[in-house]
């Protein structure tokens, strides 16, 4: 299925060219994935006052488990958080459709035969 997040901010005084990031990890510690608005090549520009940000994707690859989601803020050079929620959030994914079973995410590759005789 698809995933929405909306990170809420309040800001009191503005904030110039904030990256805003979020990272999924897997219950065991695993480190899935970590996008950011920096990385999307989206500058945010200053902000200021409250607001939202959204992070939208058609369908969630990730493989039936339990995740916890994170989300920060950070200054344009990564360095300076302006605030870090890790691991806040739990994200459980329940088995839908597919038959995979090894590893964290579903690849949705396809599989096919080219030709008899070939390799040994």
């Amino acid at each position: 299925d698809a995933l929405h997040v909306r990170v809420h901010y309040k800001c009191p005084r503005p904030v110039e060219r904030p990256v805003f990031g979020l990272a999924i990890h897997r219950d065991d510690g695993v480190h899935v994935t970590g996008p950011n608005t920096q990385m999307a090549g989206l500058d945010l520009g200053t902000i200021a006052g409250e607001g939202t940000i959204d992070y939208a994707i058609d369908r969630l690859p990730l493989l039936p488990g339990r995740y916890y989601l994170s989300a920060a803020v950070y200054d344009h050079d990564l360095i300076t958080p302006y605030d870090h929620r890790d691991r806040f959030v739990p994200l459980v994914v329940v088995e839908g459709g597919t038959l995979e079973r090894f590893g964290i995410v579903e690849l949705s590759g396809a599989w096919s035969k080219n030709g008899e005789g070939h390799g040994r």
